[in-house]
């Protein structure tokens, strides 16, 4: 009782200090645009039970998660250094599909608790999930970040119509993850080439993972093939994560068919502890 009582306390406090965050966002006239009110009391919502959902998921305490959120809110170098690259890319008139910082703020709680030695990730394009994991394995003093990714082969008329959706428009003579940090890059092992052919070998080479992330192919088969290839490989405790998890079923069968709990994070992103 005690415990629930502590639990509860701390979500009213996070609740709190989350909605004085959010409020002074939709004030800041420095901000890109400013927020629809209704879809901003949405994404409040889910803003906050976010919380609770990371504990579960990494099997740690809320005060945890609270520790990290205000360590992920002073990396401003980071975050400045990714607002430059965005910036960059308008300039060009290039598209921009730019990752909310919640699932940035994310992926670094998650990689700093469960302190990973090997993290693989399927899908890189400019390299902005990426960054936030090698900032939060820097963090950690240990681990390493194994990237496959589709070079950039749309000119050469190589990809195949259903992979176009991934198929960036990247600035000139600019790769996979070009907008990563030189200083982050040490832990950092990119492999380009297609999941398919390069995901298997990978997973051999390591023998073991503490964290995956899929993101790249939202296709029904894709997606539920790679969970399923990653999990037996994937370490007790260790945790699968997802992007897109809304675009098909993949995500819940592939939770159902392992016998574990699907844990949504967001509506359009899953992860699930082994």
């Amino acid at each position: 009782m005690a415990e629930h009582n502590s639990t509860s306390s701390f979500l009213i406090r996070v609740s709190l200090h989350t909605a004085h965050r959010f409020i002074r966002r939709l004030l800041d006239f420095r901000s890109e645009r400013l927020l629809h009110p209704v879809r901003s009391l949405k994404h409040l919502m889910w803003y906050i039970s976010r919380y609770k959902s990371i504990a579960a998921v990494t099997n740690s305490r809320p005060e945890e998660v609270k520790r990290y959120i205000n360590e992920f809110l002073a990396k401003r170098e980071l975050h400045e250094h990714i607002k430059n690259g965005y910036d960059y890319m308008r300039s060009l008139g290039l598209k921009t599909w730019r990752i909310d910082e919640l699932l940035t703020e994310i992926l670094y709680i998650i990689v700093r608790i469960v302190r990973p030695l090997n993290v693989v990730e399927t899908g890189v394009s400019r390299g902005v999930s990426s960054s936030y994991i090698l900032q939060a394995l820097e963090d950690n003093g240990k681990g390493e970040l194994h990237s496959i990714d589709l070079p950039k082969l749309s000119e050469k008329g190589q990809l195949k119509p259903e992979e176009e959706q991934i198929a960036d428009s990247l600035p000139e003579k600019r790769e996979s993850g070009w907008i990563i940090p030189q200083k982050l890059r040490k832990r950092w092992h990119l492999i380009l080439g297609r999941s398919s052919d390069k995901l298997v070998p990978l997973l051999k080479k390591l023998g073991q993972v503490d964290i995956f992330l899929h993101d790249n192919l939202h296709t029904y088969d894709n997606m539920l093939w790679e969970y399923k290839t990653v999990w037996p490989f994937l370490r007790k405790g260790g945790v699968l994560l997802s992007h897109d998890v809304s675009e098909n079923n993949a995500f819940p069968d592939f939770c159902g068919s392992v016998g574990r709990r699907c844990v949504y994070i967001t509506a359009n992103f899953g992860a699930v502890r082994k």
